[in-house]
C-alpha cells in the first residue's frame, strides 16, 4: 500500500491511530511531526476523500490540551 500511494498510506495510518478511544500518541506524533514538511498536505486531502472527515476535525476529536494544540498547529488549517 505505501508504495501505491505513500499520502493515502499516511492517511489510514493516522486513521487508525486516533479511531480507538485514546489516540496512539507516538503513531500520530512520530507521522505528523515526519511528514509535515514534506507531504502533509497531500496526506490532509487523501485523509478527507478517504474518510470524509478532515485530519484537523479527527484531531480536535480525538486529542485535547496542549498535545491537542500542537498537533493542529503541526496539521496546519481545517480543509
Amino acid at each position: 500500500e505505501c508504495f501505491e500511494n505513500r499520502q493515502l498510506y499516511f492517511a489510514n495510518k493516522l486513521y487508525e491511530a486516533m479511531k480507538s478511544k485514546g489516540a496512539k500518541e507516538k503513531v500520530v506524533t512520530r507521522i505528523l511531526v515526519s511528514r509535515c514538511e514534506i507531504d502533509l498536505m497531500k496526506i490532509r486531502t487523501e485523509f478527507k476523500r478517504q474518510h470524509k472527515k478532515s485530519l484537523y476535525q479527527t484531531i480536535a476529536e480525538h486529542t485535547k490540551g496542549d498535545y491537542q494544540k500542537a498537533l493542529l498547529s503541526l496539521c496546519g488549517g481545517d480543509d
